[in-house]
């Protein structure tokens, strides 16, 4: 039985590489149909709605684990676009410093 959805509720999508985004559900048509904010809409079952049945996104209910690695992601998609270069000396050796300190406590702790 699919689960009944409510606007506000909110629905990850999964991408080929495993990356996870979370987006609510806008609207709900009178078929019963999601309309998220990310324009998709999906079955209450959470199969896309038209187009070609292979995709390269599958969509889920959120779980804590599902949120957890959305935000893991997004932190990791941050740190990639930083401008590095333009961050002072002092800024980088901060950063230096507190990697440094992390992987030798993860060495330890793997001990």
């Amino acid at each position: 039985m699919d689960r009944e959805w409510k606007v506000g509720d909110e629905v990850a999508c999964k991408d080929l590489r495993g990356n996870y985004s979370i987006h609510k559900v806008a609207a709900i048509t009178p078929s019963g149909l999601l309309k998220l904010d990310n324009k998709e809409i999906l079955y209450p079952s959470l199969r896309r709605r038209g187009g070609s049945s292979w995709t390269q996104l599958s969509y889920h209910e959120v779980t804590d684990e599902i949120r957890s690695k959305a935000r893991r992601q997004s932190l990791v998609q941050e740190f990639m676009l930083a401008s590095w270069g333009n961050l002072p000396t002092s800024t980088l050796e901060a950063v230096r410093e507190t990697l440094r300190r992390c992987k030798a406590e993860a060495d330890a702790a793997a001990k």
